[in-house]
Formats: C-alpha cells, structure tokens, sequence
C-alpha cells in the first residue's frame, strides 16, 4: 500500500437498490481520524458515487490542494502520490498515469466537489461506511513528510530562507561547487519527503537567483531536495530550525505562520561584505528635532519597530563604529534618548536606538551619505497606483526605504515601510482587487502599534517575486514574473492510440510513459504561469503532421516533443535531443534541455543533433525540439524510466530548459 502523507479523502459506497442520480445532501456525516468534519457544502451522492469538497476535507488534513483556474484541474498531493483531476473531464491521472473516472468532479455551490472513492483508493486511504448511521469513517496510515512552502525575508546582516515543512524532518545541507550545468549551490536534502512547491522560482536576494526543488532517490531513499542557486560560492552559511534548540525561541521572528504542525529549516546566508563604511558620529539638532548620523560612505541600513518598551532600531550594515559606544539625550517630541554601538562584528553591523516614552511619529531618511532621523514627523502616504505588468508607485512625502518578504500559501509579498503613515483616502487600510494576470490584489495596513505600513501583493503567478526601491517622493515596487508566466506551450507526447511506440518486455509502451511525464511536465508549466496545450489524450495518436499543425494554429512560443529511444544495439544508451533550423532559436533551446537533461540522469550525452526529416521539429513556426530521454532497449535506461522518481527528473529537465530558454529572450 502506498504511505498516505497529509491527505485527504472520504469514501461512500452508493446504497443498494440502485440509488437516483443525485442523493439528498446533508443526510451524510464524514469522520477523518476520528474527529467529526463539518463541510460548507454538504457530501452528495452523484450517479452512484459520494463528491465530497476537496478543499475542506483536504484541511482538515493538512494535505496539499492546487487548483488551477486556467485549466480548471485540482491537484491533489498526498506522499508519494499525486492525484489530478479536471472539473467535468472523465480522465484523470495518478502519478502520471492516465485513469478513466465514471463519475467527474463537478462544481457545487462554488466548491470543487471529487469523487471520493477514486481519490481515496488512489491515495491509500482506509475507509469505512456504516450504511445504518450513514457514516464515512476515513483513516490515514502515518503520513509522510512533504515540503510545503518557500519564503524569505532580508535581514542587516543576512539573508534568510524559510523551507516550511509538514513536521519535524530528517535533513542535511551541503555547499555545492559550480559545475557545467549549475551554478555554486547550497543543497538542502529532506529525507523520505515529497515536493509540494513549484519547482522554480525566481529569488534575487542575498546573493540566491533561484530556488529549484525535485524529487530524487538519494542512497535508497526517496528525498525532497531544495537547491538555493548562488551567484557566488558560500561555505559560512547557518541552518537551524523550528522544532529543537534556540529555534523554538526563534520561529516567533519568521514571516510565516507554522500552524497545524509545521515546521522550518531555516538557511541564513551572510551578506558579501563590500569595503566596510565607517560611522563617523552622530549629531542631535535640537531645533529642528532632527538626529544626523554622520557616515564615510553609503552604508545600507535597515529599520524596524520594537516593544515593551517602544523603541526604533536602525541596523547599518558591514558598518563599522569609529570610536567607543555611546548615547545622546533628546528630549523632543516624546523621544527620550538616541544610542549606539557595534552591534556585530565578522560580518559588521552597528547598531542606533531611538528610546521615547510611548510610541511617537518619525522617519529617516538619506542625506548624500548621512542618515537623517526625523522626529516627531513620520512620512505621510498619500497615494497607491499599479500598472498591470507588476510596476507598483507609493506616493508619499519623501524618499521610502521598505523590506521586502517573500510569502507563501498564498503566494505573496509583503513591502514593509517603516516610519510611514497612511493618510487621506488611505487612512485605516484596505484592499485594491486587480485584473492582472501577476497580481491578484493589495491589500495595505498599517499597524496598530507604531508608523509601520505593510503593503501586501497577494500574486497570480507563485514563482514571482519584487525588488522595492526608493524615488524622490515615495517607492517604486517591481513585480517580476517567472519567465514561463503568459507563454503558450504545446507538448506532444509521441505515438498514442493504436501506435504504442517501443513496448518493452513486460509490455510497457513508450506511448503510456511518455504520457506520464508529459502530463506531470504541463502541471509544471501551468503551476509557473503557462498556458500548456497536449497534441493527444491518453488514447489518440494523431498524425505526425497534425501535431506541429496544432502548436501553429494555437500560436504557441514554443513545442517540446517527448519521446524514448530505441536501438538493436542494447548497449546503446543516454539521452538526446532533436532540433531544425524552422526556428532560429530552436538550436538553443534543444542544447539548454539537453544539458538539463544530462544533469539529472546522470546517463551518455548523446548530444544535441540537427534533424529535417522530423515534422515535430522541422514544420512548428516557433523554436521546437524533440527529447529522447533515454533508451528503453538498454537494461539500465529501462530500469532507470520504470522508477516514477526518473520520470519525474525528465520532466524537470524539460521544465528547466524552457525556463532558462524564456529567461534570456
């Protein structure tokens, strides 16, 4: 029996004597682990099958649940399994294997409702059904850990990167060196776990460009790896985490809420020390209310808002304090005392406390390389404005410092202004609803306890993320897109229907496996932003014309052809990949998927070849190329496809090739 990991599922057997096409709601109760669940739309019964809300019974559990609203399919994430299903379409899959469905899931009263005798023999679920009290009693066998969410947040010193977890997990991290295909990397390897994230998204802080996440079988077992892409090399880096030691005090600082049994690994990596500044003294102009740090070069700096007592910190970055520590009295506008010192050595950050008797209005702002603290004014927002396409302005009163935060379930990030108030139409928060393909909508807030406006992006595309930066009269926010997110994507899975392609000895065909990792390929795309078109179902076999006819008349930017090798040689083996010269750019996205390719299976470089007699690559208008991933006639590249884990690393690959490819237009 498979491990059910933070499940999901109900099952209820249609009652005898042939029950009508749709029972009478709310007459059934559902127990899971022994606690009864109350649902928001009650379980029916749907020509002889029980459709239960996959959302909330999925909560209760604690499973993961995407839904995607493009191709209206659910997602549903249980350990080793993986469950998609399509509102209203009678094929799923099961770990990429396509499956005829009697009963579709359909929408009720705004809730998808599934099938639940399907998912939960799909899943492993234990089920019971007492047809007297009209009872479906569901157990979980032991679930299996899983990552399930990503964030990250900039601190003065550090960068820090949040791996939520389903619980307590067995893990190890290792510094990376660069190699042909990848960059310097920090690898963070999650023991018998499943991924539950997408498996690319875009960082650009703290030196990290990306995250990439797969699934592998590491020494016998099945592992979650998180790799942190470096644009540099790092061995000083920390990991601690929520469960054990000083991080149990420490989960309170994160910017992620770990409820119902998550959990972190938390990975700090330093800031790259530039030529340290100097702070050179501090100046108090009673007149004008205003503290002046005076620096030897443009430090970066950080601030935020603390309690019990109220106070403002300003952290300065790879900044070095000239001098002893020391304190100013001020006196002026509630603000009692100004002090500082080196905060940090290795790397270096000093350190400047505003002390007031109750929380009092300020801001800071930068003069040429000196940092000014304003007391008793803070910076006045008077206006939001959002362009489609990410570009965000906040109109204020002066020049805006912000954090940024990356968040997660939602997908979002949090810009937080330190020393800001929102006024006019502004005052007292709100949210903005976007019809934006990037944002969804933005929600501001400014907090009960101090001058600190968070502005919080909750985003369409989850592998997006933002840079903020000041202007004369307010801040610029920048969201950027995966660069998958808006792309049409065609994918042909080769032979179908009455043509299985190469059938190994057992009877497995080319046609069902590479089926498999097509479908697990388009939840990749689509979970990135894509718009992803299959040539063929599971059972047809259209024409080697009509494929590249398809992604013409869809305008698709670009088609990937999925196929396995063969050879009457069986020491034959390796991976290549296909291309023409239709498409000028066709070249160089065969060679970015086939050194994916290469890189995760580990297997011959049979190269990148040129090929006009193939429709699939010579007819598409747009850049094409046909994979051959590996060679069903060798012994040790069928064993190698036979294992879901591999399969799912040829689709990664693929996926990694087009997202480098839309990366560098």
């Amino acid at each position: 029996m498979r491990h059910l990991a933070l499940v999901l599922i109900v099952l209820l057997l249609a009652a005898a004597g042939g029950p009508p096409l749709l029972a009478a709601p709310g007459d059934i109760s559902l127990v899971i682990n022994g606690d009864l669940v109350e649902t928001d739309v009650p379980p029916v019964i749907v020509r002889g099958r029980t459709l239960v809300p996959v959302r909330v019974v999925s909560e209760e559990l604690g499973a993961y649940v995407g839904w995607d609203d493009r191709s209206r399919t659910v997602t549903v994430v249980s350990g080793a399994s993986r469950v998609v299903l399509g509102v209203g379409q009678s094929t799923a899959t099961v770990d990429g294997r396509p499956v005829t469905l009697d009963t579709p899931p359909e929408i009720i009263s705004g809730r998808t409702m599934v099938p639940i005798r399907f998912v939960s023999e799909a899943l492993g679920a234990t089920v019971e059904w007492d047809p007297v009290l009209r009872r479906v009693t569901v157990t979980c066998v032991s679930a299996a850990p899983g990552v399930r969410g990503l964030a990250w947040e900039e601190l003065p010193a550090a960068a820090r990167f949040i791996v939520v977890t389903s619980g307590p997990v067995s893990f190890e991290t290792m510094a990376l060196p660069a190699t042909d295909s990848y960059p310097d990397r920090i690898l963070i390897s999650v023991k018998g776990a499943r991924v539950e994230v997408p498996p690319t998204i875009a960082v650009g802080v703290g030196g990290v460009t990306r995250i990439r996440t797969f699934e592998q079988e590491t020494g016998g077992l099945h592992c979650a790896q998180v790799v942190l892409d470096l644009t540099r090399p790092v061995s000083d880096y920390r990991v601690w985490t929520t469960w054990e030691g000083a991080g149990l005090a420490a989960r309170g600082e994160l910017p992620v809420s770990l409820l119902g049994g998550l959990e972190a690994v938390v990975v700090e990596i330093p800031r790259q020390a530039p030529a340290a500044c100097r702070m050179l003294g501090l100046e108090y102009e009673d007149g004008s209310g205003r503290v002046v740090i005076h620096l030897d070069g443009p430090a970066d700096y950080q601030v935020w808002e603390l309690s019990d007592p109220w106070r403002v910190v300003i952290d300065f970055s790879d900044t070095i304090l000239i001098g002893p520590q020391g304190s100013l009295a001020l006196g002026h506008s509630g603000f009692t005392k100004v002090r500082y010192a080196q905060f940090q050595v290795d790397p270096d950050v000093t350190r400047v406390v505003l002390d007031a008797e109750r929380v009092r209005p300020y801001s800071v702002t930068r003069s040429g390389n000196d940092v000014i603290i304003h007391l008793g004014t803070a910076a006045t927002i008077t206006g939001l404005a959002y362009e489609a396409g990410g570009r965000a302005t906040v109109e204020a009163d002066r020049p805006l410092r912000a954090s940024v935060v990356r968040l997660w379930d939602p997908d979002r990030v949090a810009v937080v202004i330190q020393g800001a108030l929102l006024s006019g139409a502004l005052a007292g928060g709100g949210t903005i609803d976007y019809e934006d393909d990037l944002v969804r909508s933005l929600t501001y807030e400014q907090s009960l306890s101090g001058q600190t406006v968070t502005l919080t992006f909750t985003l369409n595309d989850p592998g997006a993320t933002a840079q903020a930066a000041p202007v004369p009269q307010g801040l610029s926010v920048k969201i950027t897109k995966t660069p998958l997110a808006g792309k049409v994507i065609v994918l042909d899975p080769g032979h179908g229907g009455s043509d299985p392609g190469v059938v190994g000895p057992d009877g497995v065909t080319e046609a069902e496996l590479v089926f498999a990792i097509t479908s697990r390929l388009a939840e990749m795309l689509r979970a990135a932003g894509a718009t992803v078109h299959l040539t063929r179902s599971a059972d047809e076999n259209p024409d080697k014309y009509e494929r590249p006819a398809f992604a013409n008349s869809v305008g698709a930017d670009a088609c990937v052809s999925i196929h396995l090798n063969a050879n009457y040689r069986s020491s034959v083996s390796g991976s290549e990949t296909y291309y023409c010269d239709t498409h000028p750019e066709s070249r160089r996205l065969a060679e970015l998927v086939q050194a994916r390719l290469v890189a995760h299976l580990g297997r011959p470089d049979g190269g990148v070849r040129y090929q006009p007699n193939f429709p699939a690559v010579r007819e598409p208008l747009m850049p094409s190329c046909l994979v051959e991933a590996l060679y069903m006639s060798n012994p040790t590249d069928l064993a190698l496809i036979m294992d879901p884990a591999v399969r799912e690393k040829i689709a990664l690959a693929v996926y990694e090739g087009l997202w480098e490819f839309f990366l560098t237009p």
